[in-house]
């Protein structure tokens, strides 16, 4: 079974190439986070009142266990836009290059559109709809330091870089510059808008440590 790394949680002093290949591990395990989870992960096979058999999953979605139907070999992306409706994770590329689809894993950066849904059984998933409270609905600092510094144009690559954002400050609450550059490399915005993703971010750590100190 494939152990998913522990992000560090040390926040001024932590090294910044460290963080970068903790989240990403360079090009190749981009993949190794998406498209390569152990396929010892079982799914649950029902019986459908007909007798027929049908390949049923039960996937953690935003902390609610969500039952899929006939996950086959779809993709995490398929099922949580046409079966769970949830819209975040946009379809870009479809070969794990944009970052478009990113959704969490564990905590960790996904490309949804080549992970395949069977592959993230007994695994926490994060989409850009989980980030607000529940509760309130009072949205995540990342959420609320795009609003605020306007980091969005089109919006299409919007979610893939709130998702990695925050993965980045659950392990580093105070980056660099360098640091949310480096993060976000993998990440394509074709409107050009990197300086206001970058102001977000950073607005976003300043959001994030206000609310740890009430």
């Amino acid at each position: 079974m494939l152990s998913v790394p522990t992000l560090p949680k040390n926040t001024a002093k932590t090294d910044t190439a460290s963080i970068v290949r903790k989240i990403f591990g360079g090009r190749r395990q981009i993949h190794l986070h998406t498209n390569d989870f152990s396929a010892e992960f079982s799914t649950r096979v029902k019986k459908s009142p007909e007798g027929t058999m049908t390949n049923t999953i039960e996937l953690t979605v935003n902390e609610s266990a969500r039952l899929i139907s006939d996950a086959g070999d779809r993709t995490l992306l398929d099922v949580l836009r046409d079966e769970l409706r949830l819209k975040g994770p946009k379809y870009g590329c479809g070969k794990a290059q944009c970052g478009a689809c990113t959704v969490l894993v564990d905590g960790l950066p996904a490309r949804a559109c080549v992970l395949r849904a069977t592959r993230v059984i007994g695994r926490n998933i994060t989409t850009l709809e989980g980030l607000a409270d529940p509760s309130s609905g009072e949205l995540s600092p990342v959420q609320q330091g795009f609003l605020e510094r306007e980091g969005a144009q089109c919006g299409y690559c919007l979610n893939g870089m709130v998702m990695i954002a925050t993965a980045l400050l659950s392990a580093n609450a105070s980056p660099t510059r360098d640091d949310i550059r480096n993060a976000l490399r993998h990440n394509l915005c074709r409107c050009g808008s990197h300086l206001e993703i970058i102001a977000s971010v950073e607005r976003a750590a300043e959001l994030m440590r206000e609310r740890q100190h009430g």
